[in-house]
C-alpha cells in the first residue's frame, strides 16, 4: 500500500523564511549585494551618490515629485543632456562641475567643440584650478582619452572622492572617417556605430565608481514625422539605452527687466523635461529662467517663486518681511539683487521658497496617486 504525501499549503511565514534563505545563499555563493529584498524605499540602480544641478526646480523636476533628497545627477552612471543651440546645455553643465566641486570632487571635461567660455564657467561657480579641460577632434579619440581619465582616476584618486565627467559636445564631434571625408561623401549612422561599440565598456568601467558622466548632445529634427516626437538625439540608440538620465532642454520665450521703451531681456526661460529617468519618475517637465552670466541662477528662481507663493507681496514696489519682522521694500530684480540678496536673513528666504515648492510638489504627486487608484 502506497501512501500520498499531501502538499500542505505554505503559509506568508513560509514564503518569507524561503525569500530570506535564497537571498542568504546568493550572498554566500556571489558576494554581498548580489541579492536583496527591497522595500518601497530601495533604488534598484544602486546610485548611492549625487549632486545637485544648483536650482531646486530641475531637482524637483528630475526627482519626479518625490520627496527630498532624491538621486540628482547619478554618480556611476551616464547622463546626457540634449537641446537646441542657445538652450543652456553648457550652462547646465557647468553648474554640474561646480557643485561637484563644492562637494569635495574634481572634474574633467572634453570640449569637442573649442568653445567653451572659461570665464563664464568661473562665473557659474567653476574652480578653474581643479577642472581638467581635454581638447580632441574626433569620437574615437574622445573615448581614447575618456578611458585614459577613468584609468588614471582609479589609480591616483581616492574611493570617497567624486569625479565628474562632461563632454561638449557628441553632436558636434565627427568620426575620424567623416573629419577625413570629402564634403559630397555620405555615411550611415557612422557616429551611432563608433559610440556604441565603445559606450558598453566605458559604462563597464564607472559603474562601481564615484564617476559621472554628463554628455551634452544636440538636438536634430526626423525627416517627413506627421505623429510623434520629430526630434531626434545624435549618436544613435545605444546613448539612450546606457543612460541613467536623459534631460531636454527647449528654449519657451526671453526674460526681460524694465518698462516699455527701457525694458532690456537679461535671459531666457527654459522648459526642462525628464524625458528618461532610471532613480524616479520620468516625463516631468518645469519652466526655468536663465539669465545672463548667472545661468540657471538659484536667486532668481527665489525671487520668482516667493512671488508666486506670496512671500513677496506688491506689484510694482515689492515687500518682504523677514522671520525677524523687518520689511524690506525694493523694485523689481535689480532691487531684489540690491537689498534682499545682501541681507543676513536671505538664506532663510531661499530655505522658505525651497521647502514651500517641494512640499506643493509632494502633495501634487500624492493627489494624482489617489486619482489613479480611483
Amino acid at each position: 500500500m502506497t501512501r500520498t504525501a499531501v502538499k500542505r499549503k505554505a503559509t506568508q511565514a513560509d514564503e518569507d523564511q524561503l525569500v530570506h534563505l535564497v537571498v542568504k545563499r546568493m550572498e554566500n555563493k556571489f558576494g554581498d549585494g548580489a541579492a536583496l529584498t527591497p522595500d518601497s524605499g530601495t533604488i534598484l540602480c544602486r546610485v548611492e551618490h549625487w549632486v545637485s544641478t544648483r536650482n531646486f526646480l530641475i531637482d524637483s523636476a528630475i526627482a519626479g515629485g518625490l520627496p527630498m533628497p532624491r538621486p540628482i545627477i547619478p554618480f556611476g552612471r551616464l547622463t546626457e543632456i540634449s537641446g537646441l543651440n542657445g538652450t543652456g546645455k553648457t550652462t547646465l553643465l557647468g553648474q554640474i562641475i561646480a557643485e561637484t566641486q563644492a562637494t569635495g570632487g574634481i572634474a574633467a571635461v572634453i570640449d569637442t567643440e573649442q568653445a567653451i567660455d572659461l570665464a563664464y564657467f568661473e562665473k557659474l561657480g567653476v574652480n578653474l584650478a581643479r577642472l581638467i579641460v581635454v581638447q580632441c577632434d574626433t569620437i574615437e579619440d574622445v573615448f581614447t582619452r575618456l578611458v585614459s581619465l577613468v584609468e588614471a582616476i582609479k589609480e591616483f584618486g581616492s574611493e570617497d572622492r567624486m569625479i565628474c565627467i562632461g563632454w561638449d559636445s557628441l553632436g558636434g564631434t565627427p568620426t575620424k572617417a567623416q573629419a577625413a571625408a570629402e564634403a559630397d561623401d555620405h555615411f550611415y549612422a557612422e557616429a551611432a556605430k563608433v559610440v556604441g561599440k565603445n559606450l558598453q565598456r566605458l559604462i563597464q568601467m564607472i559603474s562601481r565608481e564615484r564617476i559621472a558622466l554628463v554628455f551634452n548632445n544636440h538636438l536634430y529634427r526626423k525627416m517627413d514625422v506627421k505623429y510623434g516626437d520629430p526630434w531626434e538625439t545624435y549618436g544613435g540608440e545605444k546613448v539612450k539605452f546606457y543612460s541613467t538620465l536623459r534631460i531636454r532642454l527647449e528654449r519657451v520665450g526671453a526674460i526681460g527687466e524694465g518698462k516699455d521703451d527701457d525694458k532690456v531681456t537679461i535671459g531666457h526661460r527654459v522648459k526642462v523635461k525628464v524625458v528618461k529617468n532610471k532613480m524616479a519618475p520620468m516625463l516631468r517637465a518645469i519652466e526655468v529662467p536663465c539669465i545672463g552670466n548667472h545661468g540657471f541662477s538659484l536667486n532668481y528662481s527665489t525671487f520668482e517663486h516667493a512671488i508666486k507663493q506670496g512671500v513677496i507681496t506688491g506689484k510694482t514696489w515689492r515687500s518682504w518681511t523677514t522671520p525677524a519682522g523687518e520689511e524690506v521694500k525694493f523694485l523689481g530684480w535689480k532691487g531684489f539683487q540690491d537689498k534682499v540678496m545682501t541681507h543676513t536673513e536671505y538664506p532663510e528666504l531661499v530655505q522658505q521658497v525651497v521647502s514651500n515648492h517641494y512640499h506643493k510638489t509632494t502633495a501634487a504627486e500624492e493627489v494624482e496617486e489617489a486619482e489613479a487608484e480611483e
